[in-house]
């Protein structure tokens, strides 16, 4: 299908058929990591879709599209969407859409250094979906960003017991995840075995986080394979596991790179620098962190380079 010109099997369908079968090729183009080739017809079947009523339709694209451009470091493109997108967050709008609209503006805001923006935008969010019922939603709340941004600020224990939420929500089938993917699923997983790690649960971290890996790998969410790859990487290093956490950041690199993960390719080089730093090999260490400022400068969010900050600083710190 993605071998020849694929565009022109469409031209003898309905103008809705086609939208919707370029949003479904969009989608699985993001899923197996190509996501240069996915941004056309995804940005314009979110456009078209939108534009003639058809929201739900576009609504669920543009879910996974916002994800494709923060995983890719592509904000100011997300913003630019969420704008577009806001003519549909009037109270009319189901409480999905809004909830997981203000989580990725939090999160948005977040990665660029706008920390309070960020906060108050999660808050916002939280307040609708702790608070809210809906039978049919048009969108899934997005609750990883909200965890994420916990871990990041350091608060651990309410990250967990928000994701634990979460995973009673999905449970029981209720709104907040009754539309779902894969690699949602998987994202949620993940933080929750991250907060567990940071606990010092070491087995149940690795019992979530060997799941999340599990179903990415399952799903062939390439995008999100990475990150996943990464989290275990964290795990092996708590487990003294060194050989298997070099060989996780290793695969992580590989994909992140193919598929255009920008902030998880980051990321990684960032665990390698630290790997390296640990053992006592500063030369190594500081070659990851030069190629991770490399790459940062691509994308410039704050919140990395506060992150390469304070990762130079430790290695600078040793004799």
């Amino acid at each position: 299908f993605f071998e020849c010109d694929w565009d022109t099997a469409l031209r003898q369908l309905p103008a809705l058929a086609q939208a919707r079968m370029k949003a479904s090729a969009a989608m699985n183009l993001m899923s197996l990591g190509l996501t240069a080739a996915a941004l056309v017809p995804a940005t314009k079947s979110v456009s078209w879709l939108s534009t003639h009523g058809h929201h739900k339709d576009a609504l669920q694209l543009a879910g996974a599209l916002l994800s494709m451009l923060v995983a890719t470091g592509q904000l100011a493109r997300a913003q630019s969407l969420l704008k577009e997108l806001a003519p549909l967050g009037d109270s009319s709008t189901d409480a999905g859409l809004r909830c997981s609209a203000l989580s990725f503006s939090g999160y948005v805001a977040f990665l660029n250094g706008q920390i309070e923006e960020a906060r108050r935008a999660f808050a916002e969010s939280e307040a609708i979906i702790q608070a809210a019922s809906c039978e049919e939603p048009l969108f899934p709340a997005v609750s990883t960003y909200y965890v994420a941004f916990l871990l990041e600020t350091g608060k651990i224990e309410e990250a967990l017991s928000r994701s634990l939420q979460t995973a009673s929500w999905r449970e029981t089938g209720q709104w907040q995840t009754k539309v779902d993917f894969p690699s949602l699923e998987a994202s949620d997983l993940m933080v929750m075995g991250l907060a567990y790690l940071h606990l010092g649960s070491v087995a149940k971290a690795e019992e979530i986080l060997e799941r999340q890996l599990s179903i990415l790998i399952a799903a062939d969410e390439r995008l999100y394979l990475p990150a996943g790859f990464i989290a275990r990487a964290q795990l092996n290093v708590v487990r003294g596991a060194i050989p298997s956490a070099i060989a996780d950041l290793s695969e992580a690199l590989c994909i992140a790179e193919s598929a255009g993960a920008v902030l998880s390719r980051i990321d990684a080089l960032l665990c390698f620098a630290r790997l390296h730093n640990a053992s006592g090999n500063t030369q190594y260490a500081r070659a990851y962190i030069a190629e991770a400022k490399q790459l940062s400068g691509t994308v410039r969010l704050a919140h990395y380079d506060e992150k390469l900050r304070i990762a130079e600083s430790e290695i600078n710190t040793l004799p």
